[in-house]
């Protein structure tokens, strides 16, 4: 693994299945002006903590406290952005792009560790360009019509190898799934999940053997939703492509299955998609959450 290197790049971590991580480009002078916002970012983050307490979802920490959570599970490949940049796709302004967005977040390796700095965001730091906005410079404003957004001025969370550390739960849960709370399914659960006949597992007893916390979770929400007994597998591959996420349909016509990939972090994937409940309207291509039917990103 490399050392801290001289600037950072810089991510967006977003509610796009299959996008989740994007790279944002910039220029070399900013790229060293966000490197320098986020390391001091990082030492108002750790200043005048005297302990960090693990998280049980009841104790609210005291300004020299700090919440963590062990073995944090990497579900959106948060590290392999880091460690790998050029490997992920680049950010591309159009739009709903922005609002998609659910945090930036930047990173280093040194001495072996993994450190990993993450901002909240939400559509209040969208600089609109149908909008008129103003720039103040050389003692006069004028005007900016491209379109853009602020970073904050704090940072909201820092994952330091598999530890996330933070001090508001509230604002964590707006970039994370912390459904940590949830019931979690039994061995007899998920093997009546892997006997769904729109799923399709290489090995059952292997996924329940595998399975932790947060499949476990998640099998329950599929389950209490209804979503595999309610759209046909065809359905759901045709809805989650839309979505930027390629499923495997396996079987004859009227009888495909959906094939639960071998891959830990794809299948994780595959069961946020069924638990998020995507569907495409059928007037427009716009993608909205059945659970809630709000409109989602357009992208």
């Amino acid at each position: 693994m490399n050392q801290l290197s001289p600037t950072l790049n810089l991510f967006a971590l977003t509610g796009i299945p299959g996008m989740r991580v994007l790279r944002m480009p910039m220029t070399h002078e900013i790229q060293a002006g966000v490197s320098e916002l986020f390391r001091a970012q990082e030492h108002e983050f750790m200043q005048g903590i005297e302990e960090e307490i693990k998280f049980d979802g009841m104790y609210r920490p005291e300004e020299s406290e700090l919440m963590y959570i062990a073995n944090f599970d990497d579900v959106d490949g948060i590290k392999s952005a880091i460690l790998r940049p050029q490997g992920c796709q680049e950010f591309v302004l159009k739009s709903g792009a922005l609002e998609s967005i659910k945090a930036f977040f930047t990173g280093y390796v040194k001495n072996g560790t993994i450190q990993i700095l993450l901002q909240g965001f939400d559509r209040r730091r969208i600089i609109n360009s149908n909008g008129f906005s103003l720039v103040h410079a050389d003692n006069a404003f004028s005007r900016f019509d491209g379109g853009g957004f602020t970073l904050d001025n704090k940072l909201t969370a820092i994952i330091e190898d598999d530890k996330l550390k933070f001090a508001s739960y509230h604002y964590l849960r707006q970039i994370f799934d912390m459904s940590a709370s949830g019931k979690e399914a039994s061995d007899q659960d998920l093997k009546v999940f892997t006997q769904n006949p729109a799923l399709q597992f290489t090995d059952a007893q292997v996924f329940i053997d595998a399975a932790d916390s947060w499949v476990r979770r998640k099998v329950i929400l599929i389950q209490q939703s209804g979503i595999l007994d309610h759209c046909s597998a065809s359905k759901l591959v045709a809805t989650a492509k839309f979505c930027d996420l390629h499923l495997q349909l396996l079987g004859a016509l009227g009888q495909e299955r959906i094939v639960m990939p071998l891959d830990r972090q794809e299948m994780k994937q595959v069961l946020r998609f069924l638990d998020e409940d995507y569907f495409q309207s059928a007037q427009c291509t716009t993608k909205y959450m059945a659970k809630a039917r709000r409109v989602m990103d357009r992208y």
